[in-house]
C-alpha cells in the first residue's frame, strides 16, 4: 500500500507533467502557421494548419487528463482540491 508521501510525490509528478505539457502546447501554438511546412517540406494538410494545431490540442488534452487525475484522487482521498 502506498503511503502518504508517495502519494503526494506522484500528484506533484503529474501536476508537474501537466504543465510542462501545457506549455509545450502553448509554446507550440506560438508557432508560424506553416512550421510544419517550412521545417519539413510537407504540405500534407494542404496548407490549413490542422497539421499544427494537432500537437497543440494532443499536448493540452494530456494536461487536462492529468489534471483531472489529480482533482479526482485528491476528491476520493477526502483531500482538500479547492477553497469554497
Amino acid at each position: 500500500m502506498k503511503t502518504d508521501r508517495s502519494w503526494r510525490a506522484a500528484e506533484v509528478a503529474q501536476v508537474a507533467l501537466a504543465a510542462v505539457l501545457a506549455l509545450a502546447g502553448m509554446a507550440l501554438a506560438l508557432l508560424p502557421h506553416a512550421w510544419i511546412e517550412e521545417r519539413f517540406g510537407l504540405e500534407l494538410d494542404g496548407g490549413s494548419g490542422v497539421l499544427e494545431f494537432l500537437p497543440v490540442v494532443v499536448l493540452v488534452a494530456c494536461a487536462a487528463v492529468l489534471a483531472v487525475r489529480v482533482v479526482r484522487g485528491r476528491r476520493a482521498a477526502g483531500g482538500v482540491v479547492a477553497a469554497d
